[in-house]
């Protein structure tokens, strides 16, 4: 914990003899718990470390940010021991936002790059699709993450997530609205790869995967999966097994 009081990494599978740590960035309203499950299809050579945001679980009453910059900043300062080795980072949708602003934040305190970001469900960060802006009363922000499949029915009638769920998107949602990248764009020193699945609203066109190559020098490279925006979860085996080839190849150069 750090003097921002924030337990930034939890559901972790961490040894010291791993090759390299993986850090996993949630989407809004996520928690680190979303990876938790894919721990065991992945090497056990590289060290799953989930990242978890403040108001939930362990930082329920820890303050939030009202930047991503911020946000990115605060993590990479507080947690210098997650760079030391090679790492690679991964973000779920508007995860990657931090993911990318970590890789850059990264680059510029320690002089690290990651070996790779992987971009699960995430548009570049330039993608107009990531910034299409969410009307942040409850009636209209139940019924956008309806229309876009993002939760359904049964999820949107649960009591939890009127009660927790969406205050915790609101405010997750309404630091990434204030995210605004401008050209040049800052250009990540690394692989990029674009995993989505086919029935994710937000893949409708291929500028959602070509634009990363806006962002990095690397190589992007993408994968289809069967499923929606949260294709990962009956896709995990086969998820762990490519994110295991792509981090331990270039961990063994």
């Amino acid at each position: 914990m750090g003097q921002s009081g924030i337990t930034w990494i939890a559901h972790e599978r961490y040894s010291s003899e791993a090759d390299i740590d993986l850090i996993c960035f949630p989407y809004a309203g996520g928690s680190a718990s979303y990876f938790a499950p894919l721990k065991s299809k992945i090497d056990k050579r590289i060290n799953v470390c989930p990242v978890l945001y403040p108001g939930r679980e362990k930082n329920m009453k820890a303050k939030g940010f009202d930047t991503i910059e911020e946000m990115a900043d605060t993590f990479v300062k507080e947690r210098p021991d997650l760079f030391k080795k090679k790492f690679a980072l991964m973000g779920h949708c508007t995860g990657s936002l931090i993911a990318y602003e970590t890789a850059l934040r990264a680059k510029q305190l320690y002089g690290v790059d990651p070996v790779y970001f992987i971009a699960s469900s995430s548009p570049s960060p330039s993608s107009e699709q990531f910034f299409s802006k969410v009307e942040c009363d409850d009636e209209s922000m139940t019924q956008q993450l309806l229309n876009s499949k993002m939760i359904d029915e049964s999820f949107a009638a649960n009591d939890m997530f009127g009660s927790y769920f969406l205050p915790l998107i609101r405010k997750d949602l309404t630091m990434h609205m204030k995210y605004e990248v401008k050209e040049p764009f800052s250009k990540m020193n690394t692989p990029v790869f674009v995993m989505y699945g086919d029935e994710d609203f937000l893949f409708n066109d291929r500028k959602a995967i070509d634009g990363w190559s806006g962002h990095t020098t690397g190589k992007v490279d993408s994968r289809v999966f069967h499923g929606g925006h949260f294709y990962l979860d009956k896709n995990r085996k086969e998820a762990g097994e490519l994110i295991s080839e792509l981090l331990l190849t270039e961990a063994d150069k």
